[in-house]
């Protein structure tokens, strides 16, 4: 829950992420990638292909989550996000709930907007008096000389 946070306040650098990376590969790729040892074309393209594997059945179950009820979506987070590990439902919950508020919260963006700008703004995890939709507020335009 804590690795969530400090993504959603873009307070995340490269070295917070390797343990992660390292429980998805295995112990030699870890040590190639360190520069401890030989890379091996071989188990590199082959962790790839798996990491990649990996990353279309999150997308597929995210989608699918999202387009069903909160129990499909629950099933995919404690999938992929909790690793089949979330000992506490409340974790759970609160992700089920901001996920759902996020969704909302993007749906409700006016789409040129953020084609222009590329700027999105995420909603906090935890809110003090949290409404169903909050409006973003619409960007500024630097038009001069166009």
């Amino acid at each position: 829950m804590a690795l969530l946070v400090r993504v959603l306040r873009n307070q995340i650098s490269v070295s917070q992420w390797v343990p992660v990376c390292s429980r998805l590969l295995p112990l030699s790729l870890t040590q190639a990638l360190s520069g401890t040892s030989q890379v091996n074309p071989y188990i590199l393209k082959k962790n790839m292909m798996v990491m990649t594997n990996n990353f279309y059945a999150a997308i597929l179950g995210y989608d699918e989550g999202i387009l069903s009820d909160d129990h499909g979506l629950a099933a995919a987070l404690w999938r992929t996000f909790f690793n089949q590990k979330c000992e506490d439902p409340r974790q759970l919950e609160l992700l089920v709930e901001y996920v759902r508020k996020q969704i909302q919260y993007l749906d409700s963006m006016n789409g040129e907007d953020l084609l222009l700008t590329g700027e999105v703004s995420w909603r906090p995890l935890v809110e003090k008096n949290p409404q169903s939709v909050l409006k973003p507020h619409s960007p500024i335009y630097n038009d001069e000389g166009l």
